[in-house]
């Protein structure tokens, strides 16, 4: 059986806001993408058989619908909330239950197992405000994953984090998406995160055409450049039998143009 894809989305120079009234067929960002993708944005994209291109829910089907099969993990640094970790968890049962309905223990079953996945399990009884910001974020995906989804849509999951934390989020969607063979759509600022979590990309840019494929023939230095308007160099690392990328910014091309 072959593994379920993961596709990252990295843009180049795009609008820093993009409001979500925007229609998608009128926003180039990462940020309309995913609000496209989950149902935040109105989105006018179809099959050609009429459905919805997410989880094949037709446009009129019930959200309700829609988020019991894909589960979203937003962008953030630390907790605004002061909840106990186990119920910020337990919110991602939310489309199972009925309005009114209080979790039973089958959904505490499953939040707690979302944490065990997550390597934080003991610290369920503590508040999300009085943890790191790599810890919340493992909180956060454990949300997403107490939903059961078919399809986890992440925005931006390693942003402000530590060299540390980076390594420990992304190291732990490469073993969820691998044990739970969940299809994945990953926003991200970071090439190398791209080509390392993603079999395939996708590359925005204003103004320029849209580049879609695999992972490594999209994630160039010369489509970095043209994309990012950085010059790049890209620098293959092997360790354990793994090849990583690291992608060096050199400067901008304006001040190639310069010189």
């Amino acid at each position: 059986m072959p593994s379920p894809p993961v596709i990252t989305v990295i843009a180049g120079s795009v609008p820093t806001q993009q409001s979500k009234q925007l229609d998608c067929r009128d926003a180039c960002g990462r940020l309309a993408m995913t609000g496209a993708l989950d149902g935040h944005l109105n989105c006018n994209w179809k099959s050609k058989a009429g459905s919805h291109i997410v989880c094949n829910i037709a446009k009129t089907d019930n959200k309700d619908s829609l988020w019991k099969r894909i589960g979203y993990v937003p962008q953030s640094s630390v907790s605004k909330f002061t909840y106990p970790i186990l119920d910020m968890v337990l919110l991602g049962r939310a489309s199972h239950l009925a309005l009114y309905e209080m979790p039973k223990a089958h959904d505490y079953e499953i939040a707690m197992n979302a944490l065990e996945r997550m390597g934080i399990a003991h610290m369920y009884k503590k508040s999300c405000a009085q943890i790191s910001g790599g810890e919340y974020q493992l909180v956060l995906i454990a949300r997403a994953l107490a939903a059961e989804p078919e399809l986890l849509i992440l925005d931006e999951p390693e942003s402000h984090l530590d060299f540390r934390n980076q390594i420990l989020v992304l190291g732990t969607l490469e073993k969820v998406v691998r044990d739970d063979k969940l299809s994945c759509i990953i926003n991200t600022h970071y090439p190398e995160h791209a080509i390392r979590l993603g079999d395939t990309s996708l590359m925005l840019g204003k103004g320029l055409p849209y580049m879609f494929g695999k992972a490594s023939d999209i994630i160039t230095a010369d489509n970095l450049s043209k994309y990012f308007n950085v010059q790049v160099k890209m620098v293959p690392v092997t360790w354990e039998d793994r090849t990583y990328c690291s992608i060096i910014p050199l400067r901008l091309n304006s001040e190639m143009d310069n010189m």
